[in-house]
């Protein structure tokens, strides 16, 4: 939902000298309001013993849905999270370490119609997940740091070693939820480096719940990542990602358009059930600091993609087609900033489409990579 924001954020990840972390957001939105609290002990590192955590967001919102990048249906969305966790750890043994979580969290959503707009077409009902939970993660320890590889001079720590999460919950109306259904989220990635001028950077994640009712709100989802230093020590990039989901609740969308990596696109402009996207992308990069503010970059790139619904027997709906684009972009880093953000400024033109789709597109997007 493109909406407009006065954002408020503290964050102290040494909290009284100590390595406790106070988080605090508040948000005052053009359609609605969101709150967030953290006060958490983390894993600050690979060797820490222990966490402790909890963690409370209030979002009110106004969520729409889209076809073809048009607007069809709204409603207002509360969303209440609170969670409390609790973790040890043997330590870093080995170059890798081992975590054990427990906790429990509690997820309300709330719909209602929307004050200014028409009633929904459809309104999703009301749902409380209330479960505990176990969690795993395993990291094995081969960081090494780069520069000019997402970001525009600043220092990137990047693992190629095995990275592992599981949890496991339940959701029950003993506990106060609306559903009996198991709560799952799972997590892996892997690397590897060839050689000092390559990387390539492999990723799977997926979540879903799973109960009487069947198999509900499941997306999954994977992308491998290629880095190729050329020119220099400018940087050739390609990636390939795709995502499948199953009964994701009635506000979710699985879309795909110029905000989500097919730039020569209108935002939001497929939707399906399925979708693959695959982005080549060579990077320039300048040493220079204009006004000791900003450091800039440059690219030419290639993306194609699609988005597409399949029918209950499995087959691919007629009007799957992989849309193309090519363009040129522009990339401002601010030098100044402690997150290191960009300014992304992009030209792009459509290679396919109806003819309703402009033969320009211009994006202009803030974000914390390339």
């Amino acid at each position: 939902m493109d909406r407009t924001s006065n954002l408020f954020t503290y964050d102290d990840p040494n909290l009284l000298g100590s390595h406790g972390r106070l988080g605090l957001a508040y948000s005052d939105n053009s359609d609605g309001s969101m709150k967030q609290l953290a006060l958490e002990r983390p894993f600050y590192s690979l060797d820490t013993r222990w966490a402790l955590g909890v963690q409370a967001t209030l979002d009110d919102r106004v969520d729409p849905l889209y076809s073809r990048g048009h607007v069809f249906d709204r409603f207002q969305h509360q969303q209440d999270v609170f969670g409390v966790y609790a973790g040890f750890s043997p330590g870093l043994e080995n170059r890798s370490t081992h975590r054990w979580l427990a906790g429990f969290s509690v997820e309300r959503d709330r719909f209602s119609p929307a004050a200014g707009y028409d009633a929904p077409t459809l309104l999703p009902g009301d749902r409380t997940l209330a479960y505990p939970w176990i969690g795993y993660e395993y990291l094995q320890d081969a960081f090494f740091t780069e520069r000019d590889l997402d970001r525009i001079q600043r220092t990137e720590d990047v693992n190629v070693g095995r990275q592992l999460h599981l949890r496991l919950g339940y959701s029950s109306t003993a506990w106060g939820g609306t559903l009996n259904s198991f709560v799952t989220d799972i997590g892996a990635g892997i690397g590897w480096r060839p050689n000092p001028r390559q990387l390539i950077l492999t990723s799977l994640q997926g979540g879903g719940r799973f109960g009487n009712g069947g198999t509900e709100n499941l997306l999954i989802g994977g992308s491998v990542r290629y880095y190729l230093r050329d020119f220099g020590d400018n940087l050739f990039y390609a990636a390939i990602g795709g995502d499948v989901s199953h009964e994701l609740d009635p506000e979710r969308q699985l879309l795909l358009g110029g905000d989500t990596g097919l730039r020569g696109y209108p935002l939001r402009y497929l939707q399906g059930d399925h979708r693959v996207l695959l982005t080549l992308e060579q990077r320039f990069f300048s040493g220079r600091e204009l006004f000791h503010l900003v450091h800039f970059g440059a690219a030419a790139f290639f993306d194609a993609g699609s988005a597409w619904f399949e029918d209950g027997d499995g087959k691919v709906a007629a009007d799957r087609k992989l849309l193309k684009d090519i363009g040129l972009g522009l990339r401002i880093g601010s030098s100044r900033s402690s997150r290191g953000s960009m300014i992304h400024l992009d030209l792009a033109f459509p290679l396919d489409g109806d003819p309703s789709i402009k033969r320009m597109q211009w994006l202009v997007s803030t974000s914390d990579t390339f």
